[in-house]
């Protein structure tokens, strides 16, 4: 698969997503959907109605501000919305907008199906996430392979 996206890290502790149109094709922009998989891990473990804000808020670098800023350039910028059209634009239709809607909710539900299936991994990253506060990417790289072998 190409590499379509990093992160680089910005002011504090956010950080932004820098895209690339080296993807192949339009699955393979949301294949890695780890953008809502916060949010999406509150909902398995405490139900939908206790989920908290944290993927929101005000900030542009928020996961769910970064997750649409790359569905609207999936559906408006790239030429792989649903649609076929390929003109550019930065102002969505409201087609435009309910494609986005829907490609954010598609990959949220695909999310949720791919944690509910490493359930053990999920709660294990979350147990070490209550005692440390945080993980490193080889960090979580070193637990999901222990839980793979296990």
């Amino acid at each position: 698969m190409a590499q379509w996206a990093h992160w680089e890290p910005c002011e504090g502790n956010e950080a932004a997503v820098t895209l690339s149109h080296l993807a192949a094709s339009r699955p393979e922009y949301f294949a890695d959907a780890t953008l809502a998989a916060a949010r999406a891990a509150e909902e398995i473990v405490f139900g939908a109605g206790n989920v908290g804000g944290g993927a929101g808020g005000p900030d542009q670098h928020s996961d769910l501000a970064v997750a649409t800023r790359l569905a609207t350039l999936i559906v408006c910028q790239s030429g792989l919305g649903d649609d076929g059209g390929l003109r550019w634009t930065a102002d969505p239709s409201a087609s435009q907008e309910g494609e986005i809607d829907e490609l954010l909710r598609k990959t949220y539900d695909q999310t949720r199906v791919g944690l509910r299936e490493h359930r053990s991994l999920l709660d294990r990253v979350a147990e070490v996430l209550e005692q440390k506060q945080e993980l490193s990417g080889n960090e979580l790289r070193l637990l999901a392979s222990s839980s793979a072998a296990a």
